[in-house]
């Protein structure tokens, strides 16, 4: 008889009253009760060959009480030759299971976790891990040969599986979290640390959920969706927090991200296209002291003038004449030369007044 099997009919026997080790015995019981019957036959038939001896009355009365019992049998059954069966009658009960018998001396203590040995109780290997009988709101089983109570849990019917598996309707699932170091679930259930994925099958963090995309610290997110520590970019791809999108350039000191044709946030834009930190000038512009500004290359700054194809300051030169001769602004501006203060110009001469 297979393991399946022999769980079958111990569940059963379970179911009305019987220990797995009573069943043991009972079955064991029933060979030992087959081979008794062979041996009495052998008796039997060893006694017949004998020369038989006179009956006396003393012989008569020594008559085993299991004799007259088949007499009594015969005759009632002789009683009842020749009356029609009655269809009605009421189902009879079922007969009483027989006694086991008892175990060989030495081992008339030996639990339901326990087998006999050379006149001693032993631990029986075969039983390790079978339910037994013990106390507590959890299940027992044979350890060693002791019945030893654990956390697992009875199933539906009240009855307990074996050790280390689950009831029937149920699929095993590796937890280390749980002190048993395994769990129980729904035959169509995720197991500790899956989750459900949308067509009803169980992803994991090592095993992503059809229509998902593993990131890059394990875990999944939708196809579409961007990972965490990461953003979509326009076109629909995912870049890490820190990189730029294609046809992005990153601004130095901020790492955010600019298009092509814009500028950092510290930085504008030249005429040219060109971006410059702020404060700075363009390719084509000088830089203003007077009041930090920038202008084209060939404008004069506030406060300047033009003169011979450069920038003068208007409080302290002058520019005199077509040849735009620069002289003081005390001076005076004589044709194409300045007279020092305190000439003056007389026509094309410098002069005392």
């Amino acid at each position: 008889m297979d393991q399946e099997n022999f769980d079958e009919l111990t569940r059963t026997l379970a179911d009305a009253g019987e220990t797995r080790r009573a069943a043991v015995r009972l079955l064991a019981g029933g060979m030992l009760g087959s081979l008794a019957a062979w041996l009495g036959m052998a008796d039997a038939a060893e006694a017949k060959a004998k020369p038989k001896k006179p009956k006396g009355k003393s012989r008569r009365k020594q008559k085993s009480q299991s004799e007259r019992k088949m007499h009594g049998s015969l005759q009632t059954e002789g009683k009842g030759k020749g009356k029609k069966k009655k269809h009605n009658k009421k189902p009879q009960s079922p007969p009483a299971p027989s006694p086991l018998p008892p175990l060989p001396p030495g081992c008339e203590d030996c639990d339901e976790c326990q087998m006999c040995q050379d006149g001693a109780c032993v631990p029986d290997p075969a039983l390790a891990g079978i339910p037994c009988l013990g106390s507590g709101p959890g299940c027992s089983h044979c350890l060693l040969g002791v019945c030893t109570a654990n956390e697992q849990l009875p199933c539906a019917d009240g009855l307990c599986a074996r050790r280390g598996q689950c009831c029937p309707g149920e699929k095993w699932c590796e937890d280390h979290e749980s002190s048993t170091g395994f769990a129980c679930v729904g035959e169509t259930d995720c197991c500790p640390g899956q989750r459900t994925c949308a067509d009803g099958s169980c992803g994991t963090n090592t095993r992503c959920c059809p229509n998902e995309w593993k990131c890059a610290n394990s875990t999944c997110v939708a196809q579409g969706q961007c990972c965490l520590n990461e953003r979509k970019c326009s076109d629909g791809s995912c870049v890490s927090a820190g990189a730029c999108c294609p046809g992005e350039n990153l601004c130095p000191g901020t790492g955010t991200c600019v298009t092509q044709n814009q500028c950092c946030p510290n930085q504008r834009k030249c005429p040219d296209g060109s971006c410059i930190l702020a404060g700075g000038c363009c390719p084509d512009e000088k830089y203003c002291a007077v009041d930090r500004s920038c202008i084209a290359k060939d404008a004069c700054c506030p406060g300047q003038i033009h003169c011979g194809g450069r920038c003068i300051d208007g409080d302290v030169y002058q520019c005199c004449g077509a040849g735009e001769i620069v002289c003081w602004n005390n001076s005076a501006c004589c044709g194409s030369y300045c007279c020092p203060y305190p000439y003056k110009c007389c026509g094309t001469t410098c002069c005392f007044s």
